[in-house]
């Protein structure tokens, strides 16, 4: 696999001179998306470490969000969000993303903090291609080819890409993996910095059948493997990753005056991760810190195994009805998720020795069944609105939750209470949205809605027996429930754009991480339900200058607040801006951005969480186009900054987890070809 990748890669650098002599290039076929740069709107946080990323809507994440893929839900396998969907969003062929900032779309599952909706580009019906590749600083390459052959009746697409970078440096040129963790043990030890920050392929095919203009059934498969993926803000490491996604959908459209649409989907996806510490001083068997280094008979101390499949459908209709359209459906979803652990442990007087095939997520099983209804009508010539509702019946069961392992590991921690093996969740969202232009140029808007999301599986029966701590998770959480109102304004007029949003929110039973007694066991993690606030005011917007220059400019502000215990909520957002100029006539680009993060003074101590600095980070672009051909350099980090984005380390009650800075000055040099 790694010959096969780099002999792809070496062809994709040759890709723009072998294609010169092709056709004109199709100025429809879609420019590879960055996500990145989508993703960098006011409101919205989202940062990557080295394969490793992260998505903030708000002040909400992980499950908080539901991110799909041309309509399907993905859900990792790692509690650890090591192929969580941010991570699939970076490795995959992207079109469009389009973010909900709040409960208003219900036409999915779980995205009480907001959603994420990510379609790959549709095949064009001719043969086409594109390919890219850029080399950067740290020996970072990532290479990309794509070929497409079609017509109106038929068409198939196939693509790869490739991605693998050495371990960055920081500002000041300290690389990344030698920043020190508060336990020593946990350090990653000599020579890491000399290894890979990690390797990725992917791979995906599409094709699709269109009998009529009006008909198709599109059937999709992407693969994505990983390996030497480097966690730096955990304790462990990611030997190999694999995720395998399968989607279907029959779509007919204008089938009579009042059915427009009939769409039926279904999906599959499967992902699998082994990560371990052999990484990391705590299996090095040199360490006289280790009081078990006598013991260590592999190469590791620790080792997690994750594996989850996940399979859903969907069925829905688009009716036309007065002068609006009704979209209703149904959908369902079946996650099957199991953990298990592999630990150098010394339970009780016994000695130390390896305990194989504990669980972590004892076989645990999701179930979800939704209905929704969405209706978007005009209600004269300058108002119109959306109103949408949904509800959803859930049953989570903890089938490998044993009765020993009942009495053993969770009862200590919840005493007198039967704990149980299975739980049930039905619940209902519903929103409404107005939106009035008042003049051409000039709409306001006025959203209020309600969403809910069940606890994951990994907040309800996680458990670990670990040295120094346990992990216990609560098997008796409520679902949490997002009432949030937005209102504001959007300006558009001759290039010119402005938004202008504040929001209010209330979370009841908002899950976060706490730290839990067990009576004589060690105190564990553990998670807990808590009523939260979260409010904000977010602008942005463009000018469109002479001389083919534009100027671009973005500010955003969340707080937070713990209204159980009276403190500032975790891992909130602080005020956040952007500035940005770009010259671009068509053959010739070039920018600079200006990203400015505030200090960061509400935290909870609780939680581990310290004030944390703020930043001001510079990068530059400039590239030119040549019918098919894009040159790019981008230089980032102008000046070198030494910065740790606030959101992105591990909450951890127990013990303080190291502060991971961000990439020092880089550049990457990036040649792209379409036709």
């Amino acid at each position: 696999m790694h010959l096969f990748r780099l002999l792809i890669i070496h062809l994709l650098a040759l890709a723009p001179v072998v294609c010169l002599a092709a056709e004109p290039a199709d100025e429809n076929l879609p420019l590879p998306l960055d996500p990145r740069e989508t993703l960098r709107q006011s409101g919205v946080n989202s940062f990557d470490k080295g394969a490793l990323s992260n998505i903030v809507i708000r002040g909400y994440q992980r499950e908080n969000l539901m991110i799909t893929f041309d309509g399907a839900p993905y859900f990792g396998a790692t509690p650890f969000r090591s192929d969580a969907p941010p991570f699939i969003v970076n490795n995959s062929d992207i079109s469009k993303i389009v973010v909900t900032k709040g409960p208003y779309n219900l036409a999915y599952p779980g995205g009480a903090g907001g959603s994420i909706e990510v379609s790959s580009p549709e095949n064009p019906k001719r043969f086409s291609a594109k390919s890219s590749f850029s080399y950067g600083s740290y020996d970072a390459v990532n290479g990309t080819a794509y070929g497409a052959v079609g017509n109106q009746l038929a068409d198939f697409g196939a693509g790869y890409r490739g991605r693998s970078s050495g371990v960055p440096e920081a500002g000041g040129g300290v690389p990344l993996v030698r920043t020190r963790y508060p336990n020593a043990n946990n350090n990653y030890r000599a020579g890491a910095e000399e290894l890979a920050m990690y390797r990725l392929d992917s791979f995906w095919l599409k094709g699709g059948i269109s009998p009529t203009t009006d008909n198709r059934f599109e059937l999709s498969y992407a693969f994505v493997q990983g390996s030497d993926i480097k966690f730096p803000t955990q304790n462990i490491d990611v030997l190999d990753e694999q995720v395998h996604r399968l989607n279907g959908r029959l779509t007919l459209r204008n089938i009579t005056p009042l059915i427009r649409e009939i769409s039926l989907q279904g999906w599959w996806s499967q992902a699998r991760t082994l990560l371990d510490d052999s990484l990391r001083e705590t299996s090095d068997t040199a360490n006289t810190a280790l009081p078990y280094r006598a013991f260590l008979s592999r190469g590791y101390a620790t080792s997690n195994r994750f594996d989850v499949t996940t399979t859903g459908g969907r069925l829905t209709s688009q009716l036309a009805l007065g002068a609006g359209i009704l979209t209703k459906g149904i959908d369902f979803y079946q996650r099957d998720w199991n953990g298990s652990y592999s630990a150098l442990l010394k339970p009780g007087a016994a000695p130390w020795q390896y305990y194989d095939n504990q669980p972590l997520l004892p076989d645990t099983v999701t179930r979800n069944l939704g209905m929704f209804w969405t209706y978007a009508t005009p209600l004269s010539d300058t108002v119109r609105a959306v109103l949408s509702a949904r509800g959803d019946f859930s049953r989570v069961d903890a089938n490998g939750l044993t009765p020993d392992r009942i009495q053993t590991l969770y009862q200590p921690y919840y005493p007198g209470q039967g704990v149980p093996a299975g739980r049930d969740f039905a619940d209902w969202s519903a929103n409404a949205q107005l939106f009035w232009k008042v003049l051409p140029q000039l709409e306001l808007f006025l959203k209020g809605g309600r969403a809910v999301r069940i606890p994951d599986a990994s907040e309800l029966y996680m458990g670990q027996i670990r040295q120094g701590s346990t992990i216990v998770s609560n098997p008796f959480l409520q679902q949490t429930v997002v009432n949030q109102i937005d209102t504001g304004a959007s300006w558009s007029a001759g290039g010119h754009r402005a938004e202008l949003t504040f929001f209010y929110g209330e979370a009841s039973n908002f899950i976060l991480p706490v730290r839990r007694l067990g009576g004589t066991l060690p105190q564990a993690r553990s998670t807990t339900n808590l009523d939260a606030v979260i409010w904000g005011v977010e602008c942005e917007g463009t000018v469109q200058l002479p001389a083919d220059l534009k100027l671009s400019a973005m500010l955003s502000y969340s707080e937070g607040e713990n209204r159980t215990s009276s403190r500032p909520l975790a891992e909130i957002p602080p005020l956040r801006g952007r500035l940005g100029i770009k010259y671009d006539n068509r053959y010739f680009f070039a920018g600079v951005n200006q990203t400015l993060v505030a200090r960061q003074n509400r935290f909870d101590t609780t939680l581990n969480e310290t004030s944390m600095p703020g930043y001001a980070v510079t990068d530059l672009q400039a590239g030119g186009r040549y019918k098919g051909i894009t040159l790019t350099v981008s230089l980032n980090n102008l000046f070198d900054a030494r910065y740790v984005m606030p959101l992105y380390y591990q909450r951890d009650p127990l013990s303080p987890t190291a502060r991971i800075p961000e990439n020092g000055r880089n550049v990457t040099m990036t040649a792209s070809y379409r036709f």
